[in-house]
């Protein structure tokens, strides 16, 4: 199953400074030395990774026999979507 980045970004918890990271290779830090990177092609993160709460959105893209089509799979395991079939 195939997935496709909607948004990267995550908010340091020591500072609160919100990264957003918008083409691949944009590496983005805080202060404190937290950095995210990757745009829309991947997700990587540096630093201390406890100190980083993830904002991430990512897209789950399925074959269109599976049932699960629609699903938008959030970092923390929550499922949005108006097709989304997961037992939440």
């Amino acid at each position: 199953m195939e997935s496709e980045i909607l948004l990267n970004s995550a908010q340091c918890r020591k500072c609160g400074t919100v990264l957003v990271s918008k083409y691949r290779h944009d590496f983005v830090s805080c202060p404190c030395g937290n950095a995210i990177d990757g745009g829309l092609s991947y997700l990587k993160r540096s630093g201390k990774p406890d100190e980083l709460e993830e904002l991430s959105k990512v897209r789950v893209i399925a074959d269109s026999n599976a049932p699960d089509r629609g699903c938008y799979t959030l970092p923390d395991g929550d499922c949005i979507g108006e097709d989304c079939m997961h037992t939440r």
